[in-house]
């Protein structure tokens, strides 16, 4: 079970999305699509199962400097 005080005050999201207009945030992301797709652009994951969501929890607190999915 995660402690919702150990999440109160953390900002999870890494940005605030929904101050950027729509259309510079749809420009943004178009942008990094496409560099995706070029491949000059690589995101580091690693894949949780919903059930492990624990195991997520310790490694974003142990400072994980990649994205962590959650899959249900």
């Amino acid at each position: 079970m995660i402690d919702f005080y150990a999440l109160y005050g953390r900002r999870v999201i890494s940005h605030a999305a929904p101050q950027v207009p729509a259309a510079d945030r749809q420009i943004a992301l178009d942008a990094m699509a496409e560099h995706v797709l070029a491949g000059r652009l690589h995101v580091e994951y690693e894949r949780y199962a919903l059930d492990d969501i624990e195991d997520a929890w310790a490694e974003l607190l142990r400072g994980a400097h990649r994205k962590l999915l959650i899959e249900p």
